[in-house]
């Protein structure tokens, strides 16, 4: 049996492909979610099991009732929790252990232990999405015999999907057929307070002070727009651990709606005119869409972060007056609503989601793993195949 667990939706969305591959080809399954991701599951059509142990004890005693367990898949995401407990339970019962990373950033803080140690809870394989995350995680102390580049297999989905949306595009979302020919914003909300505070000093859950966070984000766009006085639809995306949030002030031309991922995401990165984040994957996925996304980030202390940024795919603004000579080239002239295609990126590669269910497979059959061979970026079909 397979045992998957996640906690975090951008965990989830690369292991949900990864889950659907291991059901199809008939191995047994058994996946643990939390509440936070229970919903991205059951929309996918899998049953799981709304249980997370707390300790390390409460772990291992619930991984002693399951005698039959081959292999975990796990996310890389969260502070110390269940998937370092299941990671360590792992290796105590020779049971196989592999981890996907879904960022381009904080490889090893993902990895340590209560000393900020890595070891304790390196799982067997740890994949990453291309060389240029393969070179990082290396920097930050992973060991490179245990890094695998698979791909992402939530971007490689997408990508996929992208090349329909040429052709086919995806309908429109509810929430933006009020908008009357306005032009729309999307903003990519974050819990950036929460990982990393919200001022100078403050420490989160994931490190000190970054130089910004949503809240300013947020009050900056709504000053900018009332500014140009140009009528404009904003849509703000909350995170997923997010509850309803009030929208900030703003002037009567702008029409603010608070979305609590009520719909699916990709409909709004294709179909609003202009879509600003702070470094948020989304952005990437934007990108990927064949958009042309904005980072702002504002103060920033280390802006390259943020994965649509370092692979050169989103453009950054750091100051609220580049910010606002943006939106004023935007919405002061004519919406350009073309797509460009789906960039060729190593990330995106279409075998990725077979690449992650081979490793576990293999590293079942006592395959030893060495420093993986580097794919270069694939070439994908013609439209018109």
């Amino acid at each position: 049996m397979f045992l998957f667990c996640v906690k975090e939706p951008g965990g989830a969305r690369e292991i949900i492909p990864v889950i659907l591959a291991t059901m199809k080809r008939g191995l047994d399954i058994c996946v643990l979610s939390s509440p936070v991701t229970k919903f991205l599951f059951t929309e996918a059509d899998i049953l799981t099991e709304e249980y997370v142990p707390t300790t390390q004890q409460e772990t291992d005693s619930w991984l002693d009732g399951r005698k039959n367990i081959d292999a975990m898949i796990l996310g890389s995401n969260g502070s110390i929790g269940v998937r370092h407990y299941l990671t360590f339970a792992a290796r105590k019962r020779n049971i196989r252990s592999l981890a996907i990373i879904d960022e381009w950033y904080s490889y090893a803080s993902r990895f340590q232990d209560e000393e900020g140690k890595l070891g304790k809870y390196i799982p067997d394989v740890i994949c990453v999405q291309d060389e240029t995350s393969f070179a990082y995680a290396v920097e930050e102390g992973l060991p490179p015999y245990i890094l695998c580049i698979t791909g992402s297999p939530a971007l490689s989905e997408l990508a996929k999907q992208a090349r329909t949306f040429v052709k086919l595009p995806p309908g429109s979302p509810p929430i933006l057929g009020s908008k009357m020919g306005m032009p729309s914003i999307l903003f990519l909300s974050e819990k950036l307070s929460t990982a990393y505070g919200s001022k100078p000093g403050d420490r989160g859950t994931l490190g000190t002070y970054i130089g910004y966070q949503e809240e300013i984000v947020r009050e900056d766009l709504a000053s900018i727009l009332d500014a140009l006085r140009v009528p404009t639809t904003v849509i703000e995306r909350l995170h997923p651990t997010e509850n309803i949030k009030t929208p900030p002030p703003h002037s009567p031309h702008v029409n603010w709606h608070v979305e609590q991922n009520r719909y699916p995401l990709w409909p709004f990165l294709f179909h609003c005119d202009c879509i600003i984040g702070m470094r948020s994957k989304a952005l990437l996925e934007a990108a990927i869409i064949g958009r042309h996304p904005i980072s702002y980030q504002p103060n920033a202390v280390n802006p390259n972060l943020c994965a649509a940024v370092r692979l050169g795919l989103a453009t950054l603004y750091t100051t609220k007056d580049m910010l606002a000579g943006a939106l004023e080239d935007i919405l002061k002239k004519p919406i350009d609503s073309s797509h460009s295609l789906p960039p060729l990126l190593q990330c995106t590669d279409p075998n990725a989601t077979e690449n992650v269910l081979n490793l576990v497979l293999e590293n079942m059959r006592g395959a030893s793993f060495g420093v993986p061979p580097k794919r270069s970026a694939y070439s994908p079909p013609p439209l018109d195949e």
